[in-house]
């Protein structure tokens, strides 16, 4: 394990997928983001970390992809987790993906897991009329849930577990997030009803420490 390997895991698993491709009768791996800077991200951590620079975009309506196509490197990444799929089968229940042991127990790398993950699927919000601050990392999925409340509290962070998400509120904890978590560089607001849509998340950050 070492840092990019953990951001690309929390990549593949907020906004991510591993999957069998059977027009191309391999292992298809993809990250979806409307920010060109994350898609660039997600690249980058491709190639330095395994040497892969054959991509290809896919754009649908409302979204753009980044994909390749390697069995070998999926068989790597399904030795972290057993599938990369979050949203819950038709049944009902939910798919057994996971985030590795070796991140959860590890300050250094939980820190760097959750940093890609809320770069995805965190956002801040600031009530300056009643004072009030929220880091929101949305999840619904429920074991995944857990295993980001255990990364929050490897690193002494304390968080609300809520339905679809967890929350950081108090002013002490938000402080800590942003000392040993943060956000990517790459990160931007993608809510387009945002008055702050496009800026980066890491300026909202620190107006939250105001």
């Amino acid at each position: 394990m070492n840092k990019k390997l953990c951001s690309l895991i929390a990549l593949l698993l907020s906004d991510g997928s591993v999957y069998y491709d059977k027009s191309k009768r391999t292992y298809c791996v993809q990250f979806t983001s409307n920010t060109k800077s994350m898609r660039e991200y997600f690249k980058s951590l491709i190639t330095d970390l395994f040497d892969i620079t054959n991509f290809s975009e896919n754009k649908c309506k409302n979204a753009v992809s980044i994909r390749f196509f390697s069995k070998k490197i999926a068989e790597v990444l399904f030795q972290f987790s057993p599938t990369y799929r979050t949203l819950r089968y038709s049944n009902g229940k939910y798919p057994n993906c996971k985030v590795p042991d070796e991140i959860k127990i590890s300050p250094k790398f939980s820190a760097e897991f959750l940093k890609a993950f809320a770069s995805c699927d965190g956002s801040i919000s600031i009530n300056r009329r009643n004072s009030t601050r929220v880091i929101e990392i949305t999840c619904y999925h429920h074991r995944l849930k857990n295993d980001l409340f255990s990364c929050l509290q490897t690193l002494g962070i304390e968080c609300r577990i809520c339905k679809h998400s967890l929350k950081i509120s108090n002013k002490t904890n938000i402080k800590k997030f942003a000392d040993y978590v943060g956000f990517l560089k790459d990160s931007l607001v993608s809510d387009t009803t945002s008055n702050f849509f496009g800026e980066p998340k890491l300026k909202k950050l620190s107006e939250a420490l105001w």
